[in-house]
């Protein structure tokens, strides 16, 4: 996220049950939906957007009898839309195979079409919903779409004798056409939603065109990772600018990137689901499956999985970079991994900004708007970890362990690598890696005790010594430079609405409501645990003496400590905030979690409802409602009693956990008078509770549901879509979408231009004000999931792969110079131990 963005919010996380959408988590999809929805255009649209038709071909059309009737009988269209439809597809595939005609071949493959033979034909798919969406949830039905190939290609997707087709899938749409009749608002809003959902489905397109067509105008539109824009209405009169359009599906301006070489699908059964061929590094992948789609505009994050016969599966992420942006993701993996691997943190084998032709594939925003971010540019990383869903948990204790070594490997990065996280959510944690191993000279010479070594009270060697979770996407992490050069970076709110600290949610000091509480002592078997494997010195460093907290002194004065806090003191990102936020998260997994032997009564399952509203419903204020109490706060600050409500009765104890956690993480130790000596005094305390815990029930990790979450009726609006990129090798089942709702709802905050760059893409602007949807227009829409029973069968889940006595083949992948040193090194260190 670039620092003069506001925090994103993701899309709610996959849920085997309930049918929530949290009204906190919509704010990037209302975003979304806005610009959609957006009546604002270019007045320099095919000037800025478009290469012109040559004006030969142009005459050519005017003069010819298909291109004059059609456009009469469109015009001529009243109140009944689908009297458009074949009218409006035989203009345009007139269009379209002239101007594909007046190429030459090697002109084509110059331009690097997708078919050097037949060109782009419109088809009626009216009333029908395209295929192959990648999750299976949306049923989009545009009314023209534009494929490339010979018209016998599609007859087993022809639908009844009226010339209409059905499921064609998404992967193969080069663009679309929504069109509307004289009595009804126009279809800019549905076109582009339709765009959105082509170009999540088509990772191939950087950039694409879509059409909106009523019988007195149509108008243009084109999308990118920097925004969606909209030509001026034009008459049906001005052939120059609809021939504009067609030809830009060919030949678009240089800096208009319609595909990414490097990419490409393929089809093991004809109209069948896509499989991808990624080129990284001059290596190639083939079979890649997309387990991730996010916003399109914007960062546009996309994951893919390769499996690997006999092999762990590679992952393979890309996003679109803003070029003002201080950290990028594969700078920090590497300087966190530089000086050997570092166990609970996703390995980068490879990363490359991505070329097509030779260029980057580039965005830029408009002159005049005065941005501070002024391009988006497309990067791809290759990554060798990968794991599974945190609600694919199989027991408490599993849970517990994943997050024992989340703290430890966030504390050891942070300290010596000096690389802080920022972004810790639900969304960027995976449990069960899997990952190839490696040989000992490759791990850092900091490599942690873990929770195993722990319990069993010896340390593993070091080739053994894996972690139990694997921390992903880096994508808002900074440098902890010692020079303090980037405290305005720390200054920035980043985070997950849900999972994010209270302070950073301010994006200041807050005051807390928690007593300060000495840090946790160990039982006695789990400090003889500890101490065998940490050191009785480390145990000591932390222990409270005195009047101490967490090795911190308070006010005695509470004149002082209100001066204090009224004197606002600076704010910025502190390690103890990416601990609150482990809590929050483990709060909320925990918190839904169904156990096997869960029976829920009505006190159970209202308290559920109220303190998953409470949790859910925050959201970061604007700063200047930044004063305003968190809603979260409650949650921490309330009885034990209280707290353990919401909890089935074999989950008594872990809420009684939760508990004390929650009384550790409440005070705001930024005001006390002396404050804790050491930067990782929360880490440690929360670690300590979970290890008391995890000795005193190792026999009893109380087995889970996995998949399953337990239900919850509230009825939120929809809309919450997840941004996250995840690393996990179980399919994602939930689809990224924007709703287009009649209006925004009042409530949610919608960023201006200097804080979403992405809000518009043109310097000369205008409005239509009649745009609106008519109340009978046709929407994109996601289809319901419905809420499970309570016999709801559990995820099956494979066994968890073995590591092999293979090498992972990473032969030609290293592409940064960074990397050129220590190349030899990490190939030979980076196979699996004998």
């Amino acid at each position: 996220m670039p620092s003069n963005e506001e925090p994103r919010t993701p899309q709610k996380a996959r849920v085997a049950s309930g049918n929530e959408a949290s009204a906190t988590q919509m704010s990037s999809a209302i975003q979304d939906t806005t610009l959609a929805q957006s009546k604002e255009v270019d007045k320099d649209f095919f000037k800025n957007h478009a290469r012109s038709c040559p004006s030969d071909l142009v005459e050519q059309l005017r003069m010819n009898p298909t291109v004059v009737s059609a456009i009469e009988d469109i015009q001529a269209v009243k109140n009944i839309e689908v009297g458009m439809y074949n009218p409006l597809a035989k203009l345009l595939t007139t269009i379209s195979t002239t101007v594909h005609s007046s190429f030459s071949l090697q002109r084509k493959q110059q331009l690097g079409l997708p078919s050097h033979e037949h060109p782009i034909l419109f088809l009626n798919h009216s009333g029908c919903a395209l295929s192959e969406f990648p999750t299976e949830q949306v049923e989009d039905k545009p009314d023209l779409v534009g494929v490339y190939g010979h018209i016998d290609e599609f007859s087993s997707l022809k639908h009844g004798d009226k010339g209409t087709y059905r499921a064609m899938p998404y992967h193969r749409l080069e663009t679309v056409v929504e069109a509307k009749p004289r009595n009804k608002g126009g279809g800019r809003a549905q076109a582009a939603s339709y765009i959105y959902h082509v170009q999540q489905a088509r990772p191939d397109r950087p950039g694409y065109y879509g059409l909106s067509a009523k019988p007195q105008y149509f108008q243009v539109l084109y999308s990118s990772p920097a925004g969606v824009a909209a030509s001026e209405r034009r008459q049906w009169s001005d052939l120059q600018n609809l021939c504009d359009y067609v030809y830009s599906l060919y030949d678009p301006p240089d800096d208009h990137f319609l595909y990414d070489g490097t990419i490409s699908w393929s089809e093991s059964k004809e109209f069948g689901p896509p499989t991808w061929t990624i080129t990284v590094g001059g290596e190639r992948y083939s079979g890649a499956v997309l387990t991730f789609i996010g916003r399109v505009w914007g960062r546009r994050t996309t994951i893919f999985m390769v499996r690997r016969e006999g092999l762990p599966p590679i992952v393979i992420k890309e996003y679109y970079l803003h070029s003002g942006r201080r950290y990028e993701e594969s700078h920090l993996l590497s300087l966190i991994h530089a000086d050997g691997f570092m166990p609970g943190v996703v390995r980068l084998i490879c990363a490359e900004e991505v070329l097509t032709n030779g260029k980057s594939i580039a965005f830029k925003y408009p002159k005049g708007q005065g941005l501070k971010t002024k391009s988006w540019t497309k990067h791809r990383l290759v990554l060798a970890d990968s794991g599974l869903d945190l609600e694919l948990a199989r027991s408490v204790n599993d849970i517990l362990m994943t997050f024992y070594d989340l703290l430890e490997v966030h504390r050891t990065v942070t300290r010596e690598r000096r690389v802080l996280h920022r972004d810790i959510s639900l969304f960027n944690i995976l449990m069960y890696p899997t990952a190839v191993k490696c040989a000992d000279a490759a791990w850092a010479k900091e490599c942690p005790p873990l929770i195993d070594d722990v319990l069993q009270g010896q340390k593993r060697d070091a080739e053994n010594r894996t972690a139990r979770c694997v921390l992903i996407d880096y994508d808002n992490g900074a440098l902890l430079e010692k020079s303090n050069k980037n405290i305005e970076e720390l200054q920035n709110r980043t985070g997950t609405p849900v999972y994010i600290a209270r302070a950073v949610a301010r994006g200041s000091v807050i005051r807390g409501t928690a007593q300060y509480l000495k840090m946790p002592t160990l039982s006695e078997k789990a400090k003889s645990l500890y101490v065998a494997v940490c050191g009785n010195d480390r145990y000591e460093k932390y222990n409270d003496t005195g009047k101490t907290y967490h090795g911190g002194t308070q006010y005695a004065d509470a004149d002082e400590f209100a001066r204090q806090v009224d004197s606002e003191l600076p704010f910025y990102h502190r390690w103890e905030y990416d601990a609150e936020s482990v809590f929050w998260t483990m709060y909320a997994l925990l918190l839904r979690v169904l156990p096997r032997e869960g029976v829920e009564d009505e006190t159970t399952e209202s308290s559920l409802e109220v303190d998953w509203t409470e949790l859910t419903s925050h959201t970061i204020p604007d700063k200047k409602f930044r004063e305003r109490a968190d809603r979260r706060e409650w949650l921490m600050t309330r009885s034990a009693k209280s707290f353990r409500l919401a909890f089935l009765p074999v989950m008594q104890d872990v809420a009684t956990l939760l508990g004390k956690i929650a009384r550790q993480v409440g005070p705001s130790y930024r005001l006390m008078e002396t404050p804790p000596p050491h930067d990782d005094h929360l880490h440690e305390a929360m670690q300590r509770l979970i290890l008391n815990y995890l000795v005193e029930h190792q026999d009893n990790p109380i087995p889970l549901t996995p998949g399953v979450m337990r239900a919850i009726s509230i009825k939120l609006p929809d809309g919450g879509r997840l941004e996250r990129g995840r690393y996990s090798i179980t399919p994602i089942t939930i689809a990224p979408s924007i709703p287009i709702p009649q209006s925004v709802p009042a409530e949610q905050s919608i960023p201006d231009m200097q804080s979403n760059p992405s809000s518009t893409m043109s310097s000369k602007r205008s409005r239509d004000e009649d745009e609106d949807e008519g109340p009978g227009a046709k929407r994109a829409r996601v289809a319901p999931k419905p809420r499970p029973k309570e016999n709801t069968p559990p995820v099956q889940l494979e066994p968890l792969p073995q590591p092999r006595d293979d090498a992972l083949a990473l032969k030609g992948l290293w592409t940064w110079p960074m990397f050129s040193a220590e190349r030899d090194r990490i190939l030979a260190a980076l196979v699996l131990a004998k």
